[in-house]
């Protein structure tokens, strides 16, 4: 199974969020400008998605729950908290930086996952994101309220799998 690094999904949900889509009705749905957090949440969620239609990980670096929600290691310093910009990493071969590339086109399972969190969460607003990844029933809540909960603690993918199989169960029932 192939996963990628959290830098090569950012980028991939960064050049959605910066080129022009179309909504469900056909209306140009301009480009829209994504924070670091939001990035780190898109890409959690494309994650879970993952796991839960397709049985299969997308993401290679660990999601941890912190005090203050889902954080992916790997990006937070990378990203910051404002605007993002794809992510570039420095290649010994070439002697230069280049931009992490985002999945191949030819990997349908991880483009949709990413394609189907942009879609849904585009229209919707920064946060939209957040209250998937850290809403009621997460991982990260059953993480937090444990007594012994330790900041840093990595969220497992069976727990993501089970959590975004029952978004995914109540979004086809009507009632997400």
């Amino acid at each position: 199974m192939t996963t990628y690094t959290a830098r090569s999904l950012a980028n991939a949900v960064i050049r959605a969020a910066s080129s022009t889509g179309v909504d469900a009705d056909g209306a140009v749905v301009p480009p829209r400008p994504v924070t670091g957090p939001e990035v780190g949440h898109l890409v959690y969620v494309a994650h879970g998605i993952s796991l839960a239609l397709y049985d299969r990980p997308i993401l290679a670096d660990p999601a941890v729950a912190t005090r203050r929600g889902v954080m992916i290691p790997a990006l937070h310093a990378a990203l910051g908290r404002e605007r993002a910009e794809p992510l570039r990493s420095f290649d010994p071969e070439t002697g230069r930086f280049a931009e992490d590339p985002p999945p191949p086109a030819s990997d349908v399972v991880a483009n949709g996952a990413l394609r189907a969190v942009w879609d849904r969460h585009s229209l919707a607003g920064a946060g939209s994101a957040a209250v998937d990844a850290q809403g009621p029933g997460s991982p990260w809540v059953h993480l937090v309220s444990d007594p012994d909960f330790q900041p840093g603690t990595p969220i497992p993918d069976a727990m993501t799998e089970l959590y975004f199989a029952g978004l995914a169960a109540d979004e086809i029932a009507g009632t997400y």
